[in-house]
């Protein structure tokens, strides 16, 4: 027997072997690489949607926070009301929460009085009786109200204009 041959057969043998190996490894790194490439891809679109829905989601919060914000300042807002009690009888209603301040309640064409009321404060949600004439001269009788909304204001905040025709009797 010839040992040289059979140890060259038997290298020859192993060098296939590991050759063998060396391409099944290279082969594995090569489909790990694409699958870590996929995975990357998956990744970053992941990523990308979670910013875009991270953006949005800041989006709704600051338009929702403005809106809160308008809506406080409404609520905030001296809102007057002007209603038919009876006969000559109104009432001024602040309907807001807010108290004004410095109020003078005149009327053109001297449909309340010939001098303007003045109250010092309204209260929120407190109301005031007025007595209104309405005569058959008069063809569009108005009154007007200026506040402040802090004490001892420069210029009223606010003025309404309210047509004495246009104001529904209350309900009885």
């Amino acid at each position: 027997m010839n040992w040289e041959l059979v140890i060259s057969a038997v290298g020859l043998l192993v060098a296939a072997i590991a050759l063998g190996e060396a391409i099944r490894s290279r082969i594995r790194s090569e489909k790990s690489a694409r699958e870590a490439d996929m995975a990357a891809e998956k990744s970053a679109d992941a990523a990308q949607r979670s910013a875009r829905a991270a953006e949005s989601s800041a989006d709704a919060l600051q338009r929702s926070v403005a809106l809160n914000e308008a809506e406080a300042a409404e609520n905030e807002r001296i809102r007057w009301s002007l209603d038919h009690f009876d006969g000559e009888v109104y009432m001024l209603q602040n309907t807001s929460q807010k108290t004004a301040h410095s109020v003078r309640i005149d009327s053109i064409e001297n449909v309340i009085s010939n001098e303007p009321i003045e109250k010092e404060t309204i209260e929120g949600r407190n109301r005031v009786r007025l007595m209104i004439s309405r005569s058959l001269r008069v063809m569009s009788p108005k009154i007007t109200v200026q506040w402040f909304d802090e004490p001892f204001g420069v210029n009223p905040s606010q003025q309404m204009n309210v047509n004495i025709l246009d104001v529904p009797p209350l309900p009885k």
